[in-house]
């Protein structure tokens, strides 16, 4: 895969509003610019984690909605932290 091909990709700042984790994979609905949800799926994105780590983000966590080849569709969130939580 070349950079070239995520040229029309979009990368938002979301917030996380509530957090599913149990389907197997983590889901979470989160806000985005002026109030849009989801960033603009109508169901809640996937959640990208590490490998051999696996937590949820609290309320509040602050995060990237990555939307490739600008399908809102099909956006997937990227990391998500909440700055009260973090080691200091």
């Amino acid at each position: 895969i070349e950079m070239s091909d995520f040229g029309n990709s979009i990368i938002s700042r979301g917030e996380i509003v509530s957090v599913a984790d149990d389907q197997g994979l983590q889901r979470a609905t989160v806000d985005g610019f002026a109030g849009e949800r989801n960033g603009g799926q109508q169901q809640q994105p996937q959640r990208i984690q590490s490998f051999g780590l696996s937590s949820v983000p609290p309320v509040g966590s602050v995060g990237l909605i990555f939307s490739p080849h600008g399908n809102r569709d099909q956006s997937f969130l990227l990391g998500y932290e909440h700055p009260q939580h973090r080691p200091k």
